[in-house]
């Protein structure tokens, strides 16, 4: 049992999406901070992310007091992250139609609520578009799915009593 199993039983949590419409990118240029926390006033986990991509050579770094992944879509594939795993990253949609162009249609998850990412002081999240494109731009959306800890207080008594009725010591 995990904590997606639990949370309809649990109390002062929410469920908040960040989602966003295609957007550009240009070769080369700095990277674009997609999704930011740097402060301590919001607890909780990152439950999934995807990422989709018009080129190969985008470059997701993703930054969390658990987790520091940086790479482009490419290079994930390379890497054999093409089946999904259990856990952690994968591609979930990798279409090049012409090996000699970047150009396609890509989807990875580099977080997947199997198994939830938590954090209390920050994540961030960049995009880019690396010099290695054979596009002058391109296009990207992305989804962020997380668990938010509204009432710490509401939430770790609803816990306490979960472990106590259930018998499962769930922390």
């Amino acid at each position: 049992m995990n904590l997606f199993d639990i949370l309809p039983l649990l109390r002062g949590w929410s469920y908040k999406t960040t989602q966003s419409e295609w957007k550009p990118f240009d070769r080369g240029a700095a990277p674009q901070i997609i999704f930011a926390i740097s402060e301590p006033l919001e607890n909780g986990w990152l439950m999934s992310v995807d990422v989709s991509a018009l080129d190969c050579m985008v470059k997701m770094d993703l930054d969390t007091p658990g987790m520091h992944m940086i790479g482009t879509i490419d290079e994930m594939m390379q890497s054999g992250l093409f089946m999904p795993p259990p856990e952690g990253p994968f591609i979930a949609l990798y279409s090049r139609p012409n090996p000699a162009s970047t150009a396609g249609f890509y989807s990875i998850h580099p977080i997947n609520s199997a198994y939830p990412i938590p954090y209390n002081t920050y994540v961030v999240i960049k995009l880019s578009l690396t010099n290695d494109s054979t596009q002058t731009s391109t296009k990207v959306k992305y989804n962020i799915y997380r668990i938010i800890i509204d009432d710490k207080q509401d939430f770790y008594a609803s816990l306490r009593e979960f472990n106590q009725k259930s018998g499962l010591g769930v922390k």
